[in-house]
C-alpha cells in the first residue's frame, strides 16, 4: 500500500495544474454563500497559474499497477462505514443506532433477538430489515448472527436546495376565489428541518393548526429552515389544505414516516429531499419499492428531482464547470486495474474533489458530512463484477505526504444474494478545519480479469463537488441521468426547477437533475423529470432567517407541484393517485423538444384556461363545457348561477340542484345556504319553517319577518 500511496502522490503532484498555494489553508471568514466564494478561489488560482506559462504541467513518470489491497473479510457482512459509526456512537455515549440489514429467510430468530436487547424493528420485508440496536451491542449482535447477509448504515437524505411568485406563474390563482383551495386534502411536508416554524406561524405564513411529527430525534425546529420554506409554498398554493410537517434524518426515519402517512390518511406527500445508492437508479430497490407501496395505498408522492446537474462559474472571461455527479463507462487502455475517467486518456485515472467548509443554516461552522456513492451496471443483488474506490487527501503543499489519509470502499461482489454493485465512502470533516480539502478519487477493478466497459456512476453528497483541474475548464462530471432517489421511481412525480424570472422561456436551472433513469439491470430507461416548477422564489422564512436569499433548487420547485396537485384533488375529490398524476401532467406547458423529455419532462406547471374565461380547462371538460369559447357568464343549467359562479361555489353547471335538496343552486347561494350540502330541513332564520318550505312558499329563508302565510299565492318552482 505504501507503493500505492507514493505512486498516487507523484502522479497527482505532477498532474494538477494549480500552484502549491492553491492548496494552502485559508482561514478567511466564510461568506453568506460559501460555495460561490470557494469557486472564485479555485477559478482565481486556475487563472493565475494559466497566465504564468499557459501550459499544463505533468510529471514525466508512467503509471504502474496499484498494489492490491486485501479486502477485510468482515466487509462480507458489515460495511466499514457502519463499523466506524458504531464505534463512534459507543465513544460518544449514544444509545441506539439505525441499521439496514439484508437477511436470509430464516430471520425470525434475529427479530426476536432485536426485541430482547431493547431494539426496534422499523420495517420488515422479505430479505430486508430496518432496525435500531443498542450501539454498544450492535457489532457483536450483527457479527454473531447467521441470519444477516449484509449490514450497512441507513442512507442520508439531502435537501435538494410573502406569497411565492409561483402562485401566479403556475396559474394556481385561478382557484383563489373558489371553494377549491385545498379543502379536504391532507398534505405531508417531509423534510430534514423546520427551523423558523414558530415565527412563520406567528407571521401568518403557515397555519397555526399544522400537525407535526419528529422522527429524527433531534427536535422538529432544528438543523434546517428548508422544511418551513417548503410548507410556506404549499400553503400559498393551497391555503385550505391540512398540513402535516414531518421531520426525518435518514432512511430509517423515512420508513417510519411512510407508516405515519398511511395511518393518517395523507393524500399527498411533498418530499424536497433525495438520496442515492438505495438501488440501481432505475426505479427499483428497497427505498423506491417502499414509495411504490405508498402509491398503492392511495398517496401521491411529489419529490424534487435533485440538484446534481453541472453548474458554471465565470471569472475574468472564462467559464468553469463544477459537478456533483459523474456517469460513464469503466475505461482502461493499459490492461491494468485503473479506471480512466476520460476515454483514451491514460492520465485520467483519478478525479479531483473539493470539499468546502460547511456551515449550518445560520452561517455557523459545522461538521461537513461527506458521502461518495459509486454504483455500476450489474445484477442487484447478485453482483459478481468487483469495483472499488479510494480517496486520497492532498495536503497543504499539493502532495500526498506520509500522513495522507487513505479512505476506501472495498465491498465484496462475488455473486451472492447479498452482493450489490455498490461502494460507499462516508466521512466527516470537523468544523474547525475551515479550509478547502482536496481529494483524488480513484476507481479500480479488483484484477485484470474483471470486466471493463460497464456503466458506472458516482454521486457526491455534502458540501463538496468535482472541480476543474489539469488544464480543463470543466470538471469531469455529467448532468445526464442524475435524478436522485426516490424521484427515479415510476410511482413518484419528479420535479425539476426553472428560475421564476425565466419561467416563460427557460432554460431549466443548470443544476436541476436530468434524466433518463438508468437502463441497468435489464430495465428500460425512463424519461425524467416529470414536470417543472419555479424556484428562486421569495419566502418569509428565507427572507427573515437567510439574509433575504431566494429559495432555490428543485426543493423549491416540488412544493409548487404538490400544492397544485392539492388544488386539482380538491376540485376532483375521490380521484385516485394515478388519475391525479395524469391531471397534474396535463396542466403543463411543453418546453424543449416536443412531448416529454429529459430536461423538462412534460413542461412547466400551468393550470390551463384556453379560452381565458376564468375556468380551468380540466373543470370545463369535466362538465362538458366548451374550452374554446368564453362561456363564463352563460347559465348552462338555468339554476340562476352563471358557469363562472358555479366554478367558484363548486356546484355542477349541468345540474340545477347539485346537492339534491329540492332547492336550486342559485337560490341557495342568493340567500346564504350551502348548495353543496343538503340543508333542506334546516331553518336558517329560526322562524319555525324549514329552508325547503321557505323556498316552496316563496319566502326568504334568511329573514324571520318573511314567513309563509295562509293563502299566499303559489310561486312556480324552478325544479319543475
Amino acid at each position: 500500500m505504501k507503493k500505492y500511496l507514493l505512486l498516487l502522490s507523484a502522479v497527482l503532484l505532477g498532474s494538477i495544474i494549480f500552484s502549491p498555494d492553491y492548496f494552502k489553508k485559508d482561514s478567511a471568514p466564510v461568506k453568506t454563500n460559501p460555495k460561490i466564494e470557494m469557486r472564485k478561489k479555485i477559478a482565481k488560482a486556475f487563472r493565475e497559474q494559466s497566465s504564468i506559462d499557459n501550459r499544463t504541467i505533468k510529471a514525466n513518470i508512467k503509471r504502474s499497477v496499484i498494489e492490491k489491497k486485501e479486502k477485510d473479510p468482515q466487509n462480507k457482512v458489515m460495511t466499514s462505514s457502519l463499523q466506524k459509526e458504531i464505534r463512534k456512537y459507543v465513544e460518544e455515549g449514544k444509545k441506539d443506532i439505525g441499521i439496514v440489514l439484508k437477511i436470509r429467510d430464516e430471520a425470525e430468530g434475529f427479530v426476536i433477538t432485536v426485541m430482547d436487547v431493547g431494539g426496534r424493528v422499523i420495517r420488515k420485508r422479505p430479505g430486508f430489515l430496518a432496525v435500531e440496536l443498542p450501539a454498544e451491542r450492535a457489532e457483536q449482535i450483527i457479527m454473531g448472527s447467521s441470519s444477516i447477509g449484509q449490514a450497512r448504515l441507513p442512507l442520508k437524505f439531502y435537501p435538494a436546495g410573502m406569497a411565492t411568485e409561483g402562485v401566479n406563474l403556475t396559474g394556481a390563482n385561478i382557484f383563489n376565489d373558489t371553494v377549491f383551495r385545498g379543502a379536504g386534502v391532507k398534505i405531508a411536508v417531509v423534510d430534514v428541518g423546520f427551523k423558523g416554524l414558530s415565527a412563520a406561524i406567528a407571521a401568518g405564513e403557515i397555519p397555526a393548526d399544522v400537525k407535526t411529527r419528529d422522527f429524527s430525534g433531534l427536535g422538529l425546529q432544528t438543523e434546517y429552515y428548508h422544511g418551513s420554506a417548503c410548507a410556506e409554498i404549499i400553503h400559498d398554493m393551497a391555503p385550505e389544505a391540512e398540513l402535516h410537517l414531518i421531520k426525518l434524518g435518514d432512511e430509517i426515519a423515512g420508513y417510519e414516516m411512510m407508516d405515519y402517512c398511511i395511518d393518517n390518511n395523507i393524500d399527498i406527500i411533498n418530499l424536497s429531499l433525495g438520496t442515492f445508492g438505495s438501488g440501481p437508479g432505475d426505479g427499483t430497490g428497497y427505498l423506491d419499492e417502499a414509495f411504490d407501496e405508498l402509491r398503492e395505498a392511495g398517496i401521491l408522492v411529489v419529490a424534487s428531482a435533485g440538484n446534481y446537474g453541472d453548474t458554471t462559474y465565470s471569472y475574468q472571461g472564462a467559464t468553469y464547470t463544477y459537478g456533483s455527479h459523474w456517469e460513464g463507462v469503466f475505461y482502461n487502455t493499459t490492461g491494468d486495474i485503473f479506471h480512466e475517467f476520460l476515454k483514451n486518456d491514460q492520465d485520467s485515472f483519478y478525479n479531483i474533489i473539493a470539499a468546502y467548509p460547511a456551515t449550518n443554516d445560520d452561517g455557523a461552522p459545522e461538521t461537513n458530512e461527506i458521502s461518495i456513492v459509486m454504483r455500476w451496471d450489474d445484477a442487484w443483488p447478485g453482483s459478481s463484477i468487483d469495483y472499488d474506490m479510494y480517496l486520497f487527501e492532498i495536503d497543504d503543499e499539493g502532495e500526498l505526504g506520509e500522513s495522507a489519509a487513505l479512505i476506501g470502499s472495498a465491498n465484496y461482489q462475488e455473486g451472492s444474494e447479498f452482493d450489490e454493485p455498490l461502494e460507499w465512502i462516508s466521512m466527516d470533516i470537523p468544523d474547525e478545519e475551515d479550509y478547502i480539502h482536496y481529494y483524488g478519487l480513484v476507481i479500480i477493478r479488483r484484477d485484470e480479469q474483471t470486466p471493463t466497459r460497464k456503466k458506472l456512476e458516482v454521486y457526491l453528497g455534502g458540501t463538496c463537488e468535482f472541480i476543474p483541474f489539469n488544464g480543463r475548464l470543466s470538471a469531469i462530471s455529467t448532468s445526464s441521468s442524475s435524478i436522485s432517489e426516490p424521484a427515479d421511481a415510476a410511482s413518484v412525480i419528479a420535479v425539476g426547477a426553472i428560475d421564476y424570472a425565466k419561467w416563460l422561456t427557460g432554460p431549466q436551472e443548470e443544476y436541476s437533475s436530468q434524466g433518463p433513469t438508468n437502463d441497468w439491470n435489464q430495465n428500460y430507461a425512463r424519461v425524467k423529470p416529470d414536470i417543472m416548477g419555479p424556484d428562486a422564489v421569495t419566502t418569509y422564512t428565507y427572507r427573515t432567517f437567510k439574509d433575504s436569499m431566494p429559495f432555490r433548487g428543485t426543493s423549491a420547485a416540488a412544493p409548487h407541484a404538490a400544492g397544485m396537485a392539492a388544488l386539482l384533488l380538491s376540485s376532483n375529490p375521490g380521484i385516485m393517485p394515478n388519475e391525479l398524476q395524469v391531471l397534474l401532467q396535463a396542466n403543463t406547458i411543453d418546453m424543449g423538444v416536443s412531448r416529454k423529455d429529459n430536461l423538462y419532462g412534460y413542461g412547466r406547471l400551468r393550470i390551463k384556461d384556453t379560452d381565458l374565461d376564468g375556468m380551468p380547462d380540466c373543470w370545463e371538460t369535466k362538465y362538458g363545457l366548451n374550452i374554446y369559447k368564453n362561456d363564463a357568464l352563460t347559465d348552462s343549467d338555468g339554476d340562476g348561477l352563471s358557469n363562472i359562479s358555479e366554478f367558484r361555489y363548486g356546484t355542477n353547471p349541468r345540474e340545477i340542484d347539485t346537492d339534491g335538496d329540492g332547492m336550486p343552486d342559485g337560490w341557495e347561494v342568493q340567500y346564504g345556504l350551502n348548495p353543496l350540502v343538503n340543508d333542506a330541513d334546516g331553518d336558517l332564520d329560526n322562524d319555525g319553517f324549514t329552508n325547503l318550505e321557505e323556498y316552496q312558499k316563496g319566502t326568504l329563508p334568511n329573514d324571520r319577518s318573511s314567513r309563509p302565510r295562509k293563502g299566499m299565492p303559489w310561486l312556480p318552482l324552478l325544479l319543475e
